[in-house]
Protein backbone atom coordinates (compact mmCIF):
# COMPACT_ATOMS: atom_id res chain seq x y z
CA UNK A 1 0.00 0.00 0.00
CA UNK A 2 1.53 3.28 -1.31
CA UNK A 3 1.49 6.93 -1.04
CA UNK A 4 -2.13 8.67 -1.44
CA UNK A 5 -3.97 5.48 -2.16
CA UNK A 6 -2.96 4.10 1.16
CA UNK A 7 -3.32 7.04 3.00
CA UNK A 8 -6.77 7.72 1.78
CA UNK A 9 -8.06 4.07 2.50
CA UNK A 10 -6.92 4.30 5.65
CA UNK A 11 -9.24 6.59 6.32
CA UNK A 12 -11.74 5.38 4.35
CA UNK A 13 -12.97 3.43 7.44
CA UNK A 14 -13.33 6.73 9.15
CA UNK A 15 -14.99 9.30 6.75
CA UNK A 16 -18.28 10.82 7.61
CA UNK A 17 -17.58 9.44 10.70
CA UNK A 18 -15.53 13.00 11.39
CA UNK A 19 -17.89 15.73 12.39
CA UNK A 20 -17.85 18.75 9.92
CA UNK A 21 -15.67 20.66 12.29
CA UNK A 22 -12.54 19.01 11.37
CA UNK A 23 -9.49 21.53 10.26
CA UNK A 24 -9.20 21.97 7.04
CA UNK A 25 -6.24 21.66 4.58
CA UNK A 26 -4.34 23.23 1.74
CA UNK A 27 -7.22 22.08 -0.99
CA UNK A 28 -8.74 22.92 -3.90
CA UNK A 29 -12.18 21.08 -5.11
CA UNK A 30 -14.27 20.72 -8.38
CA UNK A 31 -17.47 18.94 -8.44
CA UNK A 32 -20.08 18.84 -10.48
CA UNK A 33 -23.61 16.89 -9.78
CA UNK A 34 -25.80 15.90 -13.02
CA UNK A 35 -29.19 14.59 -11.87
CA UNK A 36 -32.27 13.27 -14.21
CA UNK A 37 -35.42 12.15 -13.46
CA UNK A 38 -38.44 11.88 -15.66
CA UNK A 39 -39.63 15.68 -14.97
CA UNK A 40 -36.78 17.14 -13.32
CA UNK A 41 -33.32 17.77 -14.69
CA UNK A 42 -30.37 19.25 -11.64
CA UNK A 43 -26.59 20.59 -12.88
CA UNK A 44 -24.85 21.42 -10.19
CA UNK A 45 -21.37 22.80 -10.30
CA UNK A 46 -19.20 23.84 -7.32
CA UNK A 47 -15.66 25.04 -6.32
CA UNK A 48 -14.07 24.96 -2.99
CA UNK A 49 -11.30 26.45 -1.60
CA UNK A 50 -9.78 25.22 2.59
CA UNK A 51 -6.61 26.32 3.51
CA UNK A 52 -4.41 26.32 6.79
CA UNK A 53 -3.73 29.96 7.70
CA UNK A 54 -0.76 30.49 10.80
CA UNK A 55 -1.62 30.66 14.58
CA UNK A 56 -3.87 27.24 13.98
CA UNK A 57 -6.48 28.93 12.11
CA UNK A 58 -7.80 27.56 8.80
CA UNK A 59 -10.55 28.64 6.48
CA UNK A 60 -13.25 27.26 3.50
CA UNK A 61 -14.91 28.83 1.55
CA UNK A 62 -17.40 27.86 -1.21
CA UNK A 63 -19.56 28.33 -4.05
CA UNK A 64 -22.47 26.47 -6.17
CA UNK A 65 -24.82 27.05 -8.55
CA UNK A 66 -28.18 24.67 -8.90
CA UNK A 67 -29.31 24.70 -12.64
CA UNK A 68 -33.02 23.44 -12.04
CA UNK A 69 -34.74 22.40 -15.05
CA UNK A 70 -38.46 20.83 -14.66
CA UNK A 71 -41.24 20.36 -16.76
CA UNK A 72 -44.74 21.98 -15.57
CA UNK A 73 -48.49 22.49 -17.09
CA UNK A 74 -49.32 26.16 -17.59
CA UNK A 75 -52.52 27.35 -17.30
CA UNK A 76 -55.13 26.46 -20.39
CA UNK A 77 -52.39 24.71 -21.59
CA UNK A 78 -51.94 20.82 -21.81
CA UNK A 79 -48.55 20.57 -22.70
CA UNK A 80 -45.10 20.59 -20.75
CA UNK A 81 -43.50 23.75 -20.24
CA UNK A 82 -39.96 23.67 -19.76
CA UNK A 83 -38.76 26.17 -16.41
CA UNK A 84 -35.14 26.57 -15.54
CA UNK A 85 -34.45 28.32 -12.38
CA UNK A 86 -30.95 28.79 -10.68
CA UNK A 87 -29.86 28.62 -6.89
CA UNK A 88 -26.15 30.30 -5.75
CA UNK A 89 -24.86 29.46 -2.69
CA UNK A 90 -21.92 31.19 -0.98
CA UNK A 91 -20.26 29.73 2.32
CA UNK A 92 -17.13 30.39 4.54
CA UNK A 93 -15.92 28.89 7.55
CA UNK A 94 -13.04 29.98 9.51
CA UNK A 95 -11.58 27.79 12.84
CA UNK A 96 -9.32 27.99 15.55
CA UNK A 97 -7.49 25.16 17.24
CA UNK A 98 -6.06 24.81 20.64
CA UNK A 99 -3.97 21.60 21.50
CA UNK A 100 -6.88 18.95 21.15
CA UNK A 101 -9.92 21.14 20.82
CA UNK A 102 -11.24 23.32 17.80
CA UNK A 103 -14.15 26.30 17.84
CA UNK A 104 -15.12 27.39 14.22
CA UNK A 105 -17.99 29.64 12.98
CA UNK A 106 -19.63 29.69 9.55
CA UNK A 107 -21.82 31.33 7.10
CA UNK A 108 -23.85 30.28 3.93
CA UNK A 109 -25.86 32.61 2.01
CA UNK A 110 -28.63 30.97 -0.57
CA UNK A 111 -30.54 32.76 -3.03
CA UNK A 112 -33.06 31.85 -5.90
CA UNK A 113 -35.65 33.66 -7.84
CA UNK A 114 -38.39 33.21 -5.12
CA UNK A 115 -36.46 32.03 -1.70
CA UNK A 116 -33.56 33.16 0.27
CA UNK A 117 -31.57 31.96 3.04
CA UNK A 118 -29.24 32.98 5.62
CA UNK A 119 -27.30 30.74 7.79
CA UNK A 120 -25.10 31.10 10.54
CA UNK A 121 -23.00 28.46 12.84
CA UNK A 122 -20.96 27.80 15.34
CA UNK A 123 -19.34 24.10 16.27
CA UNK A 124 -16.74 23.16 18.89
CA UNK A 125 -14.75 19.85 19.14
CA UNK A 126 -12.92 18.30 21.51
CA UNK A 127 -10.52 15.45 21.71
CA UNK A 128 -10.54 13.35 24.76
CA UNK A 129 -9.16 9.66 26.23
CA UNK A 130 -5.41 10.31 24.75
CA UNK A 131 -7.47 11.84 21.52
CA UNK A 132 -8.74 8.55 20.95
CA UNK A 133 -12.51 9.79 20.92
CA UNK A 134 -13.76 13.37 19.91
CA UNK A 135 -17.01 15.19 21.07
CA UNK A 136 -18.48 17.85 18.90
CA UNK A 137 -21.02 20.36 19.09
CA UNK A 138 -22.54 22.12 16.09
CA UNK A 139 -24.92 24.62 16.52
CA UNK A 140 -26.42 26.57 13.51
CA UNK A 141 -29.48 29.38 12.74
CA UNK A 142 -31.26 29.96 9.47
CA UNK A 143 -33.78 32.70 8.72
CA UNK A 144 -35.37 31.79 5.38
CA UNK A 145 -37.50 33.79 3.20
CA UNK A 146 -40.28 32.09 0.38
CA UNK A 147 -41.78 35.28 -2.11
CA UNK A 148 -43.47 33.34 -4.65
CA UNK A 149 -43.40 35.25 -7.71
CA UNK A 150 -46.22 38.15 -7.64
CA UNK A 151 -46.79 36.68 -3.60
CA UNK A 152 -46.45 37.49 -0.21
CA UNK A 153 -42.95 36.83 1.50
CA UNK A 154 -43.25 33.91 4.07
CA UNK A 155 -40.57 33.72 6.79
CA UNK A 156 -39.35 30.23 7.94
CA UNK A 157 -36.61 30.23 11.18
CA UNK A 158 -34.68 27.50 11.98
CA UNK A 159 -32.75 26.77 14.80
CA UNK A 160 -30.48 23.38 15.08
CA UNK A 161 -28.31 21.59 17.23
CA UNK A 162 -26.33 18.10 16.99
CA UNK A 163 -24.18 16.36 19.18
CA UNK A 164 -21.69 13.62 18.85
CA UNK A 165 -19.31 11.55 20.21
CA UNK A 166 -17.00 9.84 18.07
CA UNK A 167 -14.63 6.50 19.40
CA UNK A 168 -11.19 4.85 18.36
CA UNK A 169 -12.08 1.06 19.01
CA UNK A 170 -9.29 -0.52 18.10
CA UNK A 171 -6.61 0.73 15.56
CA UNK A 172 -8.85 -0.15 12.26
CA UNK A 173 -12.16 0.32 14.11
CA UNK A 174 -13.97 3.38 14.67
CA UNK A 175 -17.64 3.87 15.77
CA UNK A 176 -20.16 7.02 16.35
CA UNK A 177 -23.31 7.90 17.84
CA UNK A 178 -24.75 11.09 17.24
CA UNK A 179 -28.39 13.15 18.71
CA UNK A 180 -29.51 16.62 16.22
CA UNK A 181 -32.52 18.59 16.59
CA UNK A 182 -34.14 21.34 14.48
CA UNK A 183 -37.07 23.88 15.59
CA UNK A 184 -38.71 25.26 13.37
CA UNK A 185 -41.27 27.91 12.87
CA UNK A 186 -42.67 29.76 9.85
CA UNK A 187 -44.24 28.50 6.35
CA UNK A 188 -42.65 25.45 5.70
CA UNK A 189 -45.94 24.49 2.70
CA UNK A 190 -44.96 24.09 -0.95
CA UNK A 191 -46.51 27.73 -2.10
CA UNK A 192 -46.58 25.79 -6.00
CA UNK A 193 -48.86 22.97 -5.21
CA UNK A 194 -52.66 22.99 -5.30
CA UNK A 195 -55.54 20.85 -4.39
CA UNK A 196 -58.15 21.73 -6.88
CA UNK A 197 -60.79 21.83 -3.87
CA UNK A 198 -58.71 23.37 -1.15
CA UNK A 199 -56.57 25.27 -2.37
CA UNK A 200 -53.28 25.74 -1.81
CA UNK A 201 -51.73 23.51 0.86
CA UNK A 202 -51.35 24.42 4.52
CA UNK A 203 -49.44 22.60 7.31
CA UNK A 204 -48.62 22.65 10.76
CA UNK A 205 -45.89 26.02 11.01
CA UNK A 206 -44.29 24.70 14.23
CA UNK A 207 -42.15 21.50 13.58
CA UNK A 208 -39.47 19.91 15.84
CA UNK A 209 -37.25 17.67 13.79
CA UNK A 210 -35.45 14.73 15.57
CA UNK A 211 -32.59 12.50 14.53
CA UNK A 212 -30.64 9.49 15.47
CA UNK A 213 -27.32 8.25 14.11
CA UNK A 214 -24.67 5.20 14.75
CA UNK A 215 -22.11 4.69 12.23
CA UNK A 216 -19.79 1.73 12.56
CA UNK A 217 -16.36 1.46 10.10
CA UNK A 218 -13.60 -1.01 10.10
CA UNK A 219 -10.60 -1.47 7.92
CA UNK A 220 -8.98 -4.19 6.68
CA UNK A 221 -5.48 -3.27 5.90
CA UNK A 222 -4.06 -6.40 4.38
CA UNK A 223 -7.15 -6.46 1.64
CA UNK A 224 -6.89 -3.16 0.91
CA UNK A 225 -11.01 -3.07 2.11
CA UNK A 226 -12.89 -0.95 4.27
CA UNK A 227 -16.23 -1.62 5.55
CA UNK A 228 -19.11 0.68 7.02
CA UNK A 229 -22.87 0.33 8.30
CA UNK A 230 -24.52 3.54 8.93
CA UNK A 231 -28.05 3.59 10.75
CA UNK A 232 -30.73 7.01 11.21
CA UNK A 233 -33.82 7.37 12.56
CA UNK A 234 -35.95 10.37 12.59
CA UNK A 235 -39.35 11.50 14.23
CA UNK A 236 -41.10 14.47 14.24
CA UNK A 237 -41.36 15.70 17.91
CA UNK A 238 -40.76 13.33 21.23
CA UNK A 239 -43.83 11.70 22.35
CA UNK A 240 -44.34 14.08 25.36
CA UNK A 241 -44.70 17.15 23.27
CA UNK A 242 -47.25 16.31 20.06
CA UNK A 243 -48.77 19.22 20.37
CA UNK A 244 -48.37 19.94 16.44
CA UNK A 245 -49.86 16.68 13.94
CA UNK A 246 -46.45 16.28 12.41
CA UNK A 247 -45.44 12.71 13.78
CA UNK A 248 -43.67 11.64 10.96
CA UNK A 249 -40.75 8.60 11.53
CA UNK A 250 -38.29 7.06 9.07
CA UNK A 251 -35.54 4.69 8.92
CA UNK A 252 -32.35 5.28 6.50
CA UNK A 253 -29.54 2.52 6.80
CA UNK A 254 -26.46 2.08 3.84
CA UNK A 255 -23.91 -0.02 3.66
CA UNK A 256 -20.74 1.12 1.85
CA UNK A 257 -17.81 -1.13 0.99
CA UNK A 258 -14.47 0.35 -0.05
CA UNK A 259 -11.34 -1.61 -2.53
CA UNK A 260 -8.11 -0.69 -3.77
CA UNK A 261 -7.20 -1.71 -6.54
CA UNK A 262 -3.72 -1.65 -7.47
CA UNK A 263 -1.46 1.16 -6.74
CA UNK A 264 -3.81 4.49 -7.75
CA UNK A 265 -7.26 3.13 -8.20
CA UNK A 266 -10.07 2.71 -5.18
CA UNK A 267 -13.76 1.60 -5.56
CA UNK A 268 -16.76 2.12 -3.59
CA UNK A 269 -19.79 0.31 -3.34
CA UNK A 270 -22.89 1.50 -1.46
CA UNK A 271 -26.56 1.08 -1.04
CA UNK A 272 -29.39 3.27 0.56
CA UNK A 273 -32.71 1.95 1.97
CA UNK A 274 -35.01 5.17 3.29
CA UNK A 275 -38.43 3.83 4.56
CA UNK A 276 -40.88 6.60 6.11
CA UNK A 277 -44.47 6.51 7.33
CA UNK A 278 -46.86 9.03 6.77
CA UNK A 279 -47.37 12.95 8.38
CA UNK A 280 -50.07 12.54 10.97
CA UNK A 281 -52.25 15.43 9.16
CA UNK A 282 -51.87 13.68 5.39
CA UNK A 283 -54.68 12.15 3.51
CA UNK A 284 -53.24 9.65 0.38
CA UNK A 285 -55.87 10.77 -1.64
CA UNK A 286 -56.39 11.62 -5.57
CA UNK A 287 -56.21 15.39 -6.20
CA UNK A 288 -59.43 16.85 -6.05
CA UNK A 289 -61.45 14.15 -3.94
CA UNK A 290 -63.00 15.98 -1.09
CA UNK A 291 -63.86 12.53 0.56
CA UNK A 292 -60.66 12.31 2.45
CA UNK A 293 -60.38 15.72 3.93
CA UNK A 294 -63.78 16.98 4.14
CA UNK A 295 -64.73 20.00 3.01
CA UNK A 296 -62.38 22.18 5.82
CA UNK A 297 -59.47 20.83 7.08
CA UNK A 298 -57.13 22.80 9.15
CA UNK A 299 -54.10 21.02 7.07
CA UNK A 300 -54.07 19.30 4.09
CA UNK A 301 -51.45 18.69 1.10
CA UNK A 302 -51.14 16.96 -1.91
CA UNK A 303 -47.32 16.45 -1.64
CA UNK A 304 -45.89 13.28 -1.95
CA UNK A 305 -43.28 13.07 0.33
CA UNK A 306 -44.87 13.50 3.28
CA UNK A 307 -46.57 10.46 2.76
CA UNK A 308 -45.60 6.78 3.31
CA UNK A 309 -42.85 6.52 1.28
CA UNK A 310 -39.70 4.14 0.46
CA UNK A 311 -36.09 4.95 -1.26
CA UNK A 312 -33.44 3.18 -2.94
CA UNK A 313 -30.02 4.29 -4.17
CA UNK A 314 -27.20 2.10 -5.21
CA UNK A 315 -23.88 3.88 -6.67
CA UNK A 316 -20.35 3.34 -7.84
CA UNK A 317 -17.60 5.61 -7.25
CA UNK A 318 -14.44 5.91 -8.60
CA UNK A 319 -11.61 7.49 -7.63
CA UNK A 320 -8.00 7.77 -9.65
CA UNK A 321 -4.57 9.01 -7.66
CA UNK A 322 -3.46 11.21 -10.59
CA UNK A 323 0.41 10.48 -10.40
CA UNK A 324 0.70 8.71 -13.35
CA UNK A 325 0.16 12.29 -15.42
CA UNK A 326 3.40 13.55 -14.03
CA UNK A 327 4.69 11.41 -16.94
CA UNK A 328 3.52 14.09 -19.14
CA UNK A 329 4.87 17.96 -19.18
CA UNK A 330 1.82 19.62 -20.10
CA UNK A 331 -0.56 18.09 -17.23
CA UNK A 332 2.46 17.56 -14.75
CA UNK A 333 0.93 19.90 -12.34
CA UNK A 334 -2.49 17.92 -11.70
CA UNK A 335 -0.35 14.91 -10.64
CA UNK A 336 -0.74 15.59 -7.14
CA UNK A 337 -4.31 15.74 -7.47
CA UNK A 338 -7.31 13.20 -7.25
CA UNK A 339 -10.24 12.55 -9.53
CA UNK A 340 -13.62 10.94 -8.43
CA UNK A 341 -16.26 9.68 -10.74
CA UNK A 342 -19.35 8.10 -9.32
CA UNK A 343 -22.94 6.85 -10.69
CA UNK A 344 -26.41 6.31 -8.62
CA UNK A 345 -30.03 5.20 -9.83
CA UNK A 346 -31.95 6.77 -7.70
CA UNK A 347 -35.22 4.73 -7.40
CA UNK A 348 -38.95 5.94 -5.09
CA UNK A 349 -42.26 4.83 -4.54
CA UNK A 350 -43.81 7.93 -5.73
CA UNK A 351 -45.42 8.77 -9.06
CA UNK A 352 -41.88 11.03 -10.01
CA UNK A 353 -40.61 7.25 -10.32
CA UNK A 354 -36.74 6.66 -10.72
CA UNK A 355 -33.43 9.39 -11.19
CA UNK A 356 -30.35 8.71 -12.83
CA UNK A 357 -27.53 10.56 -10.32
CA UNK A 358 -24.13 11.19 -11.80
CA UNK A 359 -20.99 13.05 -10.10
CA UNK A 360 -17.45 13.92 -11.27
CA UNK A 361 -15.01 15.72 -9.16
CA UNK A 362 -11.41 16.46 -8.84
CA UNK A 363 -9.19 17.80 -5.93
CA UNK A 364 -5.83 19.30 -5.56
CA UNK A 365 -3.46 20.06 -2.73
CA UNK A 366 -1.53 23.19 -2.77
Amino acid sequence: MTSASAYRLSLCAFALLIPLSAAAEDRVSLRGVYFREPSTRVVQPMVQLTKDLPGSVDLGVHYLLDAITSASVAAGNFQDQLLTEHRHETGVAVGKTIDHTRVGVSYRYSREPDYLSHTAGLSFSQGVWQNSGLVALNLAATRDTNRPINGTPNPLKVYFGGLSYTQALSPTTVAQLGYEMAYLHGYMANAYLRDPNLGREQVPDVRVRNVVAARIAHLFPDMGTGLQLHYRYYVDQAAAFRLFPWGLQSHSIEGRVYQRLGRDFEVRLSYRYHTQGAAEFYCATAPGAPGCYGQFPQFHSIDVKLGALATHLPEIRITWDARALGNFAPLRWSARGTFELSYGYFWQSTPYGGGHLLQAGYSLPF
